[in-house]
């Protein structure tokens, strides 16, 4: 490996700010949620990925003295490339690992490398976050580190409706220029008087603590670029809250089919019965009122729209005031029973239990084409 790998996280947070501040490097940062059992295979999903011959890359998890600290190493099966590296930090939950990866790469070495790994391996992925955390962004920080702290906020990537298009999308330019969050949010506000249904996929933000500064962007798929130049000691203190926060919206999108079994003899024959004894559903509310409801219908009836995503519909009911849908995920391997009425959405487990993938999946064509002011932390 060309760096000497720090063994800590607190030797590489420190690494990370010398690198920011002294060698002028950006940071990235990626949010990856992992299933258990996809964790407990990653060295054979490894060396699934290794193995393809379109793969430029062979990769290697190397330990290091701190448990659950490791070091991702892209190392290119051709030419004199240095390797890059991405350093995981792992914590775990009930059901899933949250790793925070860390990295000095490139821009584009993060798509070609820790993109493409993510996206051809089951059982990892990127959580969504949504357009309305990106909108409240400065009351999460200040809830962090103090409300003395000063926050401005640059839009970088938002996107509105396309009426020309039943379902289409385009983007759109707010002023570059730094402002407050209370300025950017009346900006939304008056747009969305004016039937402008915009939603966001990327924010810049600054942030001044105490003599400490530093600027970063974040998307609503929870990756980050710290900037050059920043305090990244200030920054890590809004990781773990961050975490956590992912964590239980996750925990919020994952509902059970509780099924109790009874044996019983009929003639003679033992037979089991299953009967449904708990139903979990996740419901919301949207906030907008002009004809959600029609595009919802049109939107989850439309499967050429649909697989672009991954999904089927097989639309079991539609009509007034009524939708039912079994939705299934063919990328994350799931399905879900998806309704709505005019009041509220609801996603209840086609299976056991629903997989927090699939549910972030259709909670982003929401917010994309029908309310983008949804909230969906618990």
């Amino acid at each position: 490996m060309d760096e000497v790998p720090p063994y800590s996280l607190q030797k590489l947070i420190d690494y990370l700010n010398t690198a920011s501040m002294e060698a002028g490097k950006s940071i990235y940062l990626n949010l990856i949620l992992a299933r258990k059992r996809a964790w407990d295979r990653v060295y054979d999903k490894i060396a699934e990925y290794s193995d393809r011959k379109i793969s430029p890359w062979n990769i290697n998890l190397h330990k290091t003295q701190e448990q659950d600290l490791f070091i991702l190493e892209f190392k290119p099966k051709r030419g004199e490339e240095r390797s890059r590296l991405f350093y995981w930090k792992l914590l775990t939950y009930n059901e899933h690992i949250i790793i925070i990866s860390f990295s000095t790469a490139e821009f584009w070495d993060i798509r070609r490398c820790l993109d493409s790994f993510i996206r051809c391996t089951e059982g990892f992925w990127y959580p969504w976050i949504g357009s309305k955390f990106l909108e409240n962004l400065d009351l999460f920080i200040t809830s962090v580190i103090g409300q003395e702290a000063t926050i401005k906020v640059r839009p970088l990537s938002c996107y509105e409706r396309d009426k020309r298009r039943k379902f289409g999308i385009k983007e759109i330019r707010y002023p570059e220029e730094w402002m407050t969050f209370k300025e950017f949010g009346d900006e939304l506000v008056e747009d969305r008087r004016k039937g402008k249904f915009v939603f966001l996929k990327k924010i810049r933000c600054y942030v001044i603590h105490a003599g400490s500064v530093f600027k970063c962007s974040i998307s609503d798929r929870a990756q980050i670029m710290f900037e050059p130049g920043g305090s990244f000691h200030l920054f890590a203190e809004l990781l773990r809250p961050l975490v956590d926060r992912i964590q239980a919206m996750q925990e919020n999108f994952r509902r059970k089919m509780i099924i109790k079994e009874e044996k019983v003899l009929v003639e003679d024959k033992p037979i089991i019965l299953k009967t449904i004894q708990e139903l979990q559903v996740l419901t919301i509310r949207p906030e907008i009122s002009n004809n959600w409801f029609e595009g919802f219908i049109g939107l989850f009836s439309n499967n050429e729209e649909l697989k672009r995503e991954g999904l089927v519909s097989f639309v079991l009911a539609s009509g007034n005031p009524y939708f039912l849908s079994h939705m299934v995920d063919i990328t994350h391997g799931s399905s879900v029973y998806l309704s709505a009425s005019e009041e509220q959405i609801r996603i209840a487990p086609a299976e056991s239990i629903t997989k927090a993938e699939t549910v972030g999946t259709i909670l982003e064509l929401v917010e994309k084409f029908i309310d983008p002011t949804i909230n969906v932390e618990p």
